[in-house]
């Protein structure tokens, strides 16, 4: 038996049984009276698995083996009985339930063979399954069994129709073999098609068909809006009402303008690029100490060292946050975005929630020195957790004069300070080699100056190709459990400022180291 022919006759029972290449192997040896080659099935199987049958989706699971060994008898007995009558009568000393049009469809289990009858006075259906089994139906029943089956009549699970008829699936699956009625199978009983005209049939397809076909959009339709309504109140209730309750009910400190007089041309572009808000490195394991109170020290020391080094009073403080501000972005224990367990120090939700309080505390320090811009990119730890630390730090200071958030959810997002073009970005996605090209295709011909600002590798380093000025930000942390495994953490922890001209661009950089 080649394997196409496998294939066009079992495809669909490999796809809805689903059968394994042992069990496709020894239905068609009951059905043919000869094996094929194995590989022939493991072939044919993995085809099924892969595209699916000739009307059916791939399987979505693998059997267990008891189902595919009562599938095989029901096969083996439906053999066995295939050179007698279709029709035999039924004995009327055995016990018998008949399903009821007029009532909830249960269909009621006696004893018999693996055949049928149909009354003639009545058209009820008496199928006789294996171990000396019968079940009744009228023939509204029936029909609707098979149609609904069948995939031209909507091509429903086995599951779904057992249920609804009060059968188990195995007792079914046996009353779908005594008919010999397949996924593939027209959506009519046998007797119907000997009788009724094919063009009548051929009417009543489409029209099934097309109710069919709105049903499952319906359906679908619908399990697509529960599932977004139930995001989006998750969504809702976990960040957007604490983040909306923690921006109304804080406070922001008075900030006093410095005088005009003393302002200059130059602007300042700050940030802690990786501070990883809410991470946990343990001494005992890494030779390091890293935890919220830690961070917030760091983080105070070394932006006040840097107001002290600049040389003027700016015009101007871009606060960039590229990528990595938290730790994780959510799960249990706390997770990269990838789904990686990290050491945290809090659960995520409390992680992200003390993370807006800490960011907000920084941007209201620099506000003292000097009209501020806030961009936030993603990082790889927190690529969807950076989102809610955006819309905390909009709703902090919707309506600030002195505080601008840029609104962009974006990657990499662009800044002009001055004559200058910056690029924000974590810098994860693409080397620093390949910056310059992406700006000419983004941005051609914007800015007299053009510089990159990223972090990601969690030390600093400036360079100039192209044209293009790279700043790689360095970090406030000691490494974590993984990064001490790996022999990563010898770059020196601190912050650094970069100084931009309005008129002459980057003009170099401050670099503050945790400790002084």
């Amino acid at each position: 038996m080649t394997q196409e022919r496998l294939w066009t006759e079992y495809g669909d029972e490999i796809a809805t049984v689903p059968l394994g290449w042992k069990g496709l192997r020894r239905l068609a040896e009951i059905r043919e009276g000869e094996a094929p080659s194995i590989w022939h099935c493991q072939q044919t199987v993995k085809r099924v698995r892969r595209d699916g049958g000739p009307t059916a989706l791939p399987p979505v699971s693998q059997a267990s083996p008891g189902a595919v060994r009562a599938y095989l008898e029901n096969a083996l007995e439906s053999a066995k009985d295939a050179p007698e009558s279709t029709q035999s009568d039924c004995e009327t000393n055995h016990t018998t339930a008949t399903l009821a049009a007029e009532t909830a469809p249960v269909l009621a289990v006696g004893r018999r063979r693996t055949t049928y009858h149909i009354d003639p006075d009545s058209g009820d259906y008496t199928t006789h399954l294996p171990g000396d089994r019968e079940i009744r139906a009228t023939a509204e029943q029936h029909a609707e069994i098979l149609r609904r089956y069948a995939t031209a009549g909507g091509g429903e699970t086995v599951v779904a129709i057992a249920r609804d008829f009060g059968l188990s699936t195995r007792d079914l699956r046996s009353y779908l073999i005594a008919h010999g009625h397949y996924h593939d199978s027209l959506p009519y009983p046998s007797e119907r098609l000997a009788e009724e005209p094919t063009e009548a049939l051929a009417e009543d397809m489409i029209a099934m068909r097309a109710r069919a076909v709105e049903s499952s959009y319906r359906r679908k339709r619908s399990d697509a809006d529960t599932r977004d309504a139930d995001r989006w109140r998750l969504w809702q209730s976990q960040v957007v009402e604490r983040v909306d309750h923690w921006a109304a009910h804080s406070r922001t400190p008075e900030i006093m303008a410095p005088s005009p007089a003393q302002q200059t041309g130059l602007s300042v572009v700050v940030g802690p690029a990786d501070f990883h808000w809410g991470m946990l490195s343990d001494p005992v394991e890494t030779g390091h100490t890293y935890d919220k109170p830690t961070a917030r020290k760091r983080l105070r020391q070394t932006t006040e060292d840097l107001m002290g080094l600049l040389p003027s009073q700016p015009q101007e403080v871009v606060i960039a946050i590229c990528g990595d501000f938290l730790h994780c972005d959510g799960g249990p224990g706390g997770r990269t975005s990838k789904g990686t367990p990290l050491d945290v120090d809090g659960s995520a939700l409390e992680i992200m929630i003390s993370g807006a309080e800490i960011l907000r505390e920084y941007v209201d320090t620099w506000a003292h020195v000097a009209p501020c811009r806030v961009v936030i990119t993603p990082g790889n730890h927190d690529r969807r957790s950076s989102v809610a630390l955006l819309m905390a730090a909009l709703a902090a200071y919707r309506g600030s004069e002195r505080v601008k958030v840029v609104a962009d959810f974006k990657d990499r997002a662009y800044l002009d300070i001055g004559s200058t073009l910056a690029c924000f970005s974590h810098g994860d996605k693409r080397a620093a080699k390949h910056m310059p090209a992406i700006f000419g295709a983004e941005n051609w011909g914007r800015g007299s100056h053009r510089m990159s600002v990223t972090g990601h590798k969690h030390h600093m380093r400036s360079a100039n190709e192209a044209g293009l000025w790279s700043f790689q930000m360095p970090s406030l942390t000691s490494p974590d459990a993984w990064h001490h495994g790996e022999g990563f953490g010898g770059a020196t922890p601190g912050q650094a400022a970069i100084l931009v001209d309005s008129v002459r661009g980057p003009a170099g950089y401050l670099f503050s180291a945790v400790g002084g």
